[in-house]
């Protein structure tokens, strides 16, 4: 693939986020927080910071995808992380 033909995937892609405005729940860690919704708001997306595992399991269903950086552990992402991920394999994600 060359340079060229990725150049226009980011943008066929950054368009398309434009245009559909995905919601994508986000675990991340209390470091990237802010850069990571900031990221998602300035190509078109519509971000959703968690960490609870009912919140996790919700967007999980709810959204096309889900971001998962989880460089700063929490103890309470010995919970969700396992939820959420249940819930991405069984519906494909």
């Amino acid at each position: 693939m060359t340079k060229e033909e990725i150049q226009k995937q980011i943008f066929q892609a950054v368009e398309t986020v434009k245009q559909t405005n995905p919601m994508v729940g986000s675990i991340t860690n209390t470091v990237t927080i802010n850069f990571v919704a900031n990221a998602q708001l300035a190509v078109g997306g519509s971000a959703a910071m968690v960490y609870l595992p009912e919140e996790g399991e919700f967007l999980a269903k709810a959204s096309g995808a889900i971001y998962i950086n989880v460089g700063t552990l929490l103890p309470i992402y010995e919970q969700t992380l396992p939820h959420v991920a249940k819930v991405l394999h069984d519906t494909g994600k």
